[in-house]
């Protein structure tokens, strides 16, 4: 039997798509391809990643990732979980804004070391359907946000903010006093609690002996007075 051929014939527009439908597919292919998927064995080497003790273990479907918005939450769930132990409980800050995967190209998920790193914690493998989590290195997701205030404390917009590294405080660089023309190195601190270190600093340095000093020679000098004053009143 002779083969039949058809020919299709398409707009601009949908041949467009089907040329970004063949750029994904191949993009999907060769990401399937590299080896960034997790398993339930063996320890994780990720860089602030606090795992639990039971993680990757037979009893892993009891264990809690928490995934915290930044290093300031990560210390509040740090604490959180000490009070009721670390044995179930892991604890990963995350880097800014979350990469949203419904959105992404397989590209964006292969570059993007956030959502790579929680694959990697939760043992998560591309293209594999789960019937149940057993084969997981956690069984429950949480989610902390951090305690820093959304809008800009001088202006009450939001945008993007500067985070002061000792208190909730957040400010756009340009409404600060005066305004900064990039981004800090290091840690920050706002002028607010600058000026409460600064305070702090200042009754530190105070030295008790000159003040003892100043306080005694102020007593003398007001006995002093009292002194002279009864002497003109008997004369």
């Amino acid at each position: 039997m002779n083969p039949i051929l058809i020919t299709v014939f398409c707009n601009d527009r949908e041949a467009n798509q089907l040329a970004k439908y063949k750029v994904q597919f191949k993009e999907h292919n060769d990401l399937r391809k590299t080896k960034t998927d997790g398993n339930k064995r063996g320890k994780l080497n990720i860089s602030k990643l606090e795992e639990a003790n039971f993680a990757a273990t037979n009893n892993s479907d009891d264990c809690t990732l928490i995934l915290t918005e930044g290093d300031f939450a990560k210390t509040l769930a740090m604490s959180v979980s000490s009070g009721v132990g670390q044995d179930y409980y892991g604890v990963f800050p995350l880097k800014g804004k979350l990469l949203n995967v419904r959105e992404a190209s397989p590209k964006q998920l292969k570059e993007n070391a956030e959502i790579q790193n929680i694959k990697k914690i939760f043992g998560l493998q591309l293209g594999k359907e789960y019937d149940n989590v057993k084969s997981l290195r956690y069984y429950h997701l949480m989610m902390m946000a951090g305690q820093y205030y959304y809008e800009c404390l001088i202006c009450d917009l939001g945008g993007d903010l500067l985070c002061c590294d000792s208190c909730p405080r957040t400010y756009h660089i340009d409404c600060l006093d005066p305004p900064l023309k990039k981004i800090p190195t290091g840690k920050w601190k706002c002028p607010t609690c600058c000026l409460k270190d600064n305070s702090l600093k200042a009754v530190e340095d105070l030295d008790p002996t000159s003040k003892g000093a100043k306080t005694k020679g102020t007593s003398r000098k007001t006995k002093s007075k009292s002194k002279s004053a009864k002497v003109d009143k008997v004369s």
